[in-house]
């Protein structure tokens, strides 16, 4: 009988023992749990900012090209009017000369 009152005893002890155990487990978990959580949001944060510059530079990309599109056209625009004028001049020397 005293066997029995001995396994007992041993059981209960190592019951108590995983419970003070687990305990502090779960107190040292819930500080490494916060530091976590807090730089889950920084790193949130952070990648919220990128997001943000990407979006922003895909913008000022957007008006580059559009930006480029216009002076290129424009010059386009003036190299058509100066042959027209080079033509307008031969044109107005061939009638001038005659």
């Amino acid at each position: 009988m005293v066997i029995i009152w001995i396994s007992i005893a041993i059981v209960v002890a190592a019951l108590v023992f995983l419970g003070v155990y687990a305990v502090k487990l779960m107190k040292s978990s819930k500080s490494t749990i916060e530091n976590l959580n807090r730089t889950t949001q920084l790193m949130q944060a952070e990648v919220n900012d990128v997001t943000n510059q990407t979006a922003l530079l895909n913008q000022k990309t957007e008006y580059l090209k559009y930006d480029v599109y216009n002076k290129t056209q424009s010059i386009k625009s003036v190299g058509e009017s100066a042959k027209e004028l080079k033509e307008n001049a031969t044109e107005l020397f061939k009638t001038v000369k005659r």
